[in-house]
C-alpha cells in the first residue's frame, strides 16, 4: 500500500471540450477532454466525455464512470479530471436518466434501468478492443468500474454484484473491472437490489460514502451506503466514511454549487486514496486491515473487514 501521507492532491484543471487542447492550469499535472459517442447494439447512439491526460498513458488503463440518476458527465470535474491529470484515461457515458440527455423524455425508471448497463457495457467492449485509439492514445485493456450514487451500484453489477430482476444482468460483452470504486451507492432495495446480490461482487471495491449522506424517503440513514460493503466478500471490501460529507460532498460534484468549495480538502483526500487503490489492487498489494484502518484521519474514516494479518 502507498500511504496517504507520499500522495499529493493536484489542483482541478479547466480543459477544452473536443479539441482536448488545455484552457488552463493551476498546477503541473493536467488533464484534456473530448466529446464523442458510440452506437449501441439496437442504434440508439450513447453520447460520452473522454477526460484524458495531457501527456501520453498509452496503453492506458480505462476508468469508466457511471453519473448519478437524471445527473451528468460534465458534473464530476473535481473527480474525473483528477483522476485523468494522474495518468488513467476515465470514460462518462450521458445515460438515458440524465437531466441533459436530448432523448430523456423517451425513457421511463423501467427502461432505462437496461440501457444503463448497455452504456457500461458498450464503453467497456470498444476500449478493450485490440487497436482502440482515442485523442492519440491507445488502451491496455486494463479497466475500472466507478461510479456516483445509482451509476456506484452500476460500477458493483460490473464487478459481479447481481440485481433483483434476474432479467437486469449486464451484456457479456463488458470487460471485466480490476477494481470498483462506488461512491454513494443505493443501499438494498426491494426490487433493485438485496444484500444476496451485493454478496456476489468479486472483485476489490472501494466504497464511499459520508456521515451526512442521507437521501430522506430513498436512503434515510447514511449508513445504508454501505449495505454492499458489509455483504461483499471480507477479503475484497473496503470503504470510506467522510465526516459530514453528504450525498453530494456538499456540493463539489453531482448537484454542483458554490458552496462545494469548502469540501475541496476532503476531494483532494478522496481522489489520492483512489488512486492508491487501484494501484493496489493492480499489484495485488490490497493493505491489510491494520494497514488500512491506520490510515483515518480528521477528514475520514477508513473501514475494511479484513483482518489485521491478511
Amino acid at each position: 500500500m502507498r500511504f496517504l501521507s507520499t500522495l499529493t492532491a493536484p489542483a482541478i484543471v479547466l480543459a477544452a471540450c473536443v479539441t482536448g487542447e488545455p484552457v488552463a492550469a493551476s498546477s503541473e499535472l493536467a488533464a484534456r477532454q473530448i466529446d464523442f459517442s458510440l452506437t449501441a447494439p439496437d442504434g440508439r447512439e450513447v453520447p460520452a466525455r473522454a477526460f484524458l491526460p495531457s501527456e501520453d498513458c498509452s496503453p492506458c488503463t480505462l476508468i469508466i464512470f457511471s453519473h448519478g440518476a437524471y445527473a451528468a458527465y460534465d458534473r464530476y470535474d473535481a473527480l474525473l479530471l483528477d483522476w485523468a491529470s494522474r495518468g488513467y484515461a476515465v470514460v462518462a457515458p450521458q445515460h438515458v436518466d440524465s437531466e441533459e440527455h436530448p432523448n430523456r423524455d423517451a425513457w421511463n425508471i423501467d427502461t432505462s434501468r437496461p440501457a444503463r448497463l448497455v452504456d457500461y457495457a458498450l464503453i467497456s467492449s470498444t476500449f478493450a478492443a485490440e487497436g482502440y485509439s482515442l485523442g492519440g492514445v491507445t488502451f491496455s485493456g486494463r479497466q475500472i468500474a466507478a461510479g456516483h450514487s445509482y451509476g456506484g451500484l452500476i460500477a458493483q453489477v460490473a464487478g459481479g454484484a447481481m440485481l433483483a430482476n434476474p432479467d437486469l444482468v449486464l451484456p457479456e460483452t463488458a470487460h471485466p473491472p480490476e477494481a470498483i470504486i462506488a461512491i454513494s451507492p443505493p443501499s438494498e432495495l426491494d426490487g433493485l437490489v438485496s444484500n444476496e446480490g451485493f454478496a456476489e461482487i468479486d472483485t476489490p471495491m472501494l466504497l464511499v460514502t459520508g456521515t451526512e449522506d442521507a437521501l430522506p424517503g430513498f436512503i434515510d440513514d447514511w449508513q445504508g451506503h454501505l449495505d454492499g460493503y458489509e455483504a461483499a466478500p471480507t477479503d475484497l471490501a473496503y470503504a470510506l466514511v467522510y465526516e459530514g460529507m453528504d450525498h453530494y460532498f456538499n456540493g463539489a460534484f453531482g448537484r454542483e454549487k458554490p458552496e462545494g468549495e469548502a469540501a475541496m480538502p476532503a476531494i483532494y483526500d478522496l481522489n489520492g486514496r483512489i488512486a492508491a487503490f487501484i494501484e493496489d489492487s493492480f499489484t495485488d498489494t490490497l493493505p491489510t486491515g491494520l494497514d488500512w484502518r491506520a490510515e483515518s484521519n480528521s477528514l475520514v474514516e477508513a473501514r475494511t473487514k479484513r483482518g489485521d494479518l491478511s
